[in-house]
């Protein structure tokens, strides 16, 4: 038995902060024998760091190299306040911020740069973990059922809702997930025209009126028609999800009212699609704090029992599948699954940077 402590980071396309976790790994040679969690939290995300995520690619390639920069700079010195509380952390995996991931051109970006933080750090960290998946015909996402299968066991399925929506689950022995829909990008924008950062509780949705033309439109959008496996890019969130309900002119309330009809639907289109209509299901990222959400999924999905998980695991399973992640890539054992993301074979990932 050998115990690992790891550090994982996820910055997330909601912009709500960057999420820390550290936990402790204890593996049997190549097996996954126990693990737990020891603390997470989550920092907030510089503001000038924040308005230039919302739209990077619209930046001059020197103001993109200089936002890198300064992100990598913020994530050092998240992971230095990890190390002063966790002095037993020997790796750190960071996802980095997407700002690009078009799987058919075989192109994925995220920002911060794993190798200036373990010079800096002085410790191994592995970073870029979704080129080898690309590169050997999958899409590079999702990367949770990883975790779904080997560290939150219990539940027929696993549903994200973070800026964008994704849903794992196990089907004849073989895991399925993939991104279903935008989801908390296109609710905070509508919340920041009444002033919020989101809808908290979904009360402004609460209060609106179904757009039947909106939902017809949302439930035939062609990303929802495409069958699996398939990714979401945050580009294509704000061109063919945000701007295409601004265009129906509704209010705030209208706009989100329907779109939490959409999403409580949409599921139930998933789960028909697994052959499962019954269940319970492990709801994480922020969207699972949004309570008259899942009071509509749960309205449209009887069967399928939406009981909260712990706090912890709702906000920072990412994180968490991130600090795994690593580890699986420092050990050379696969942290991608094929049969998710439609790769030749399930695939080592992640570019191994150790101190220099």
């Amino acid at each position: 038995m050998k115990t690992h402590q790891v550090l994982g980071l996820m910055s997330g396309s909601s912009l709500d902060g960057l999420d820390l976790a550290i936990c402790e790994f204890v593996m049997d040679g190549t097996k996954l024998h126990s693990w737990k969690l020891l603390d997470s939290y989550t920092t907030e995300l510089p503001y000038f760091i924040k308005e230039q995520l919302y739209d990077p690619l619209s930046l001059p390639q020197e103001e993109l190299d200089l936002l890198e920069n300064e992100l990598t700079q913020f994530f050092v010195e998240a992971c230095r306040d990890s190390l002063s509380r966790h002095p037993g952390i020997h790796l750190i995996g960071s996802h980095g911020h997407t700002i690009k991931h078009l799987p058919k051109q075989k192109i994925t970006i995220q920002l911060g740069d794993p190798k200036i933080m373990a010079h800096q750090l002085q410790k191994t960290v592995v970073g870029d973990f979704r080129q080898e998946d690309l590169q050997a015909g999958g899409v590079g996402t999702p990367m949770a059922p990883l975790a779904d299968r080997d560290l939150f066991v219990g539940y027929d399925y696993y549903l994200n809702i973070g800026g964008i929506a994704n849903i794992s689950y196990a089907q004849n022995g073989d895991w399925h997930a993939y991104d279903i829909a935008a989801a908390n990008q296109v609710m905070n924008y509508f919340a920041e025209k009444k002033g919020l950062k989101f809808d908290k509780d979904g009360d402004l949705a609460e209060e609106g009126n179904l757009s039947r033309e909106l939902l017809d439109a949302l439930l035939a959008h062609p990303f929802v028609l495409k069958d699996h496996p398939k990714s979401l890019d945050n580009t294509e969130v704000k061109k063919e999800w945000v701007e295409m309900i601004d265009r129906f002119g509704l209010s705030v309330e209208d706009s989100l009212y329907t779109f939490s009809e959409f999403l409580a639907l949409l599921l139930q289109k998933t789960f028909a699609t697994a052959n499962k209509s019954e269940g319970k299901i492990l709801v994480t990222g922020g969207g699972a704090h949004n309570r008259y959400l899942i009071e509509r999924c749960s309205f449209h999905n009887p069967s399928i029992d939406f009981t909260p998980a712990d706090q912890e695991i709702i906000d920072f399973k990412e994180a968490i599948l991130i600090a795994y992640a690593a580890l699986l890539r420092q050990c050379e054992l696969p942290n991608f699954i094929a049969s998710v993301t439609g790769a030749k074979q399930d695939v080592i990932g992640g570019r191994l940077c150790h101190p220099a």
